[in-house]
């Protein structure tokens, strides 16, 4: 059939039958009738010029081919629904869902805390978080998908700009029993000599950094564990597997009698995290807003953290 124009409806077929597996229970589903199911389907699969289903006893069995394009379809749904409910909201005249890039550390603990005392502002407010490599939510925060994210240098995008920036310091967590944990200020790389130490893998920039700080002091290091997170490498070091070093906002989220926190000064120790918006266009008020208000909470955060370790 040629020069069909998709329809959502096609598409709601399409989706009931990758649900149910059947034209009879898509029907049900959807509450209209079989044959207007498989009408539906075929007018699908004639003007993409696939063949989504086979027909196996009763079945219908989704081909590859129908595998790939669910995905899809699945997400413009997905998007439809953000439609209609930022419509719905609209319409309230209540405040739209700020759309939010992190990496998963942040995502699990400190992005949720944030967002927590942001709402008290707007009870109405919506969230939508995303997580993922820095790349890819830097693309999405290009392309308009998120309204902004929140991102380590070195990490850049040309797609974007930033709206505000703030700074952690490097620190190490060290569990109690250790004896480095008895050591007083600030520590340097020599004194990590020998300590068993809990590391990002070497895909991270900052491992990268650390690394060549304790070579160019002559520290071979001692890898105990490797972790895909920042809160994993936390998390290690809160059980006494190492020595983690990572920024003081994460270490926040893992205080307590069983670990020490102390400062490690090296080159490239100071972590720096941008806050991100699309470039060429102005941010709207609540994202200037929020953008703002995670700067002054990141800020009274660190700054008690230092006042109870004293560092």
């Amino acid at each position: 059939m040629e020069n069909l124009t998709l329809t959502l409806r096609h598409l709601r077929v399409f989706r009931a039958i990758m649900a149910t597996g059947s034209a009879t229970a898509a029907a049900d589903r959807l509450a209209i009738t079989q044959p207007a199911v498989s009408q539906q389907l075929a007018q699908l699969e004639d003007a993409l010029g696939l063949k989504l289903f086979e027909r196996k006893a009763g079945r219908l069995i989704a081909t590859d081919p129908a595998v790939e394009l669910h995905r899809e379809v699945a997400n413009a749904f997905d998007s439809i629904e953000r439609i209609v409910n930022l419509a719905s909201r609209l319409k309230a005249d209540a405040p739209a869902m700020l759309r939010i890039g992190a990496a998963h550390s942040l995502g699990v603990q400190i992005l949720p805390q944030i967002c927590g005392a942001f709402a008290e502002r707007y009870p109405a407010l919506a969230f939508d978080h995303q997580g993922g490599l820095y790349a890819l939510l830097a693309g999405q925060v290009a392309s308009g998908a998120l309204d902004l994210a929140i991102l380590k240098l070195p990490m850049t995008h040309p797609g974007t700009s930033v709206l505000r920036r703030f700074e952690a310091r490097s620190v190490c967590i060290i569990p109690a029993r250790y004896p480095l944990a008895q050591r007083q200020g600030p520590l340097t790389p020599e004194d990590l000599r020998d300590v068993p130490l809990v590391m990002l893998r070497r895909n991270s920039p900052f491992r990268h950094d650390l690394e060549q700080a304790l070579l160019a002091a002559g520290v071979t290091p001692r890898i105990k564990a490797e972790a895909m997170t920042v809160a994993t490498c936390c998390g290690f070091a809160s059980v006494g597997l190492g020595v983690a070093v990572v920024n003081e906002l994460m270490a926040t989220q893992f205080e307590g009698p069983a670990v020490v926190m102390r400062p490690l000064h090296f080159d490239g120790g100071p972590q720096i995290f941008d806050i991100i918006v699309p470039a060429g266009v102005t941010p709207p008020p609540l994202v200037t807003e929020f953008a703002d208000f995670t700067v002054r909470w990141v800020e009274d955060s660190l700054t008690a953290f230092r006042q109870r370790h004293g560092i």
